[in-house]
């Protein structure tokens, strides 16, 4: 399966994300790191999951980087 995580750097997101990725699913992570903890708990993900994709972007806008 092929999962979004909308703020998947927060703490609830991340952990659903690793989940999802324990599983076997395929998880791109959607987030605009804005929040303290969020780059650690992507990188913590990134450590555990070789094959997270990543998206930096604010849903709230039309565009993401």
């Amino acid at each position: 399966m092929k999962a979004v995580v909308v703020g998947g750097a927060g703490f609830i997101g991340c952990n659903l994300a690793d989940s999802l990725m324990g599983e076997g699913n395929q998880v791109t992570v959607f987030d605009n790191l804005s929040r303290r903890g969020s780059a650690e708990n992507l990188a913590w993900l990134r450590s555990r999951h070789k094959g997270l994709e990543f998206v930096k972007g604010d849903i709230r806008l039309d565009h993401a980087q």
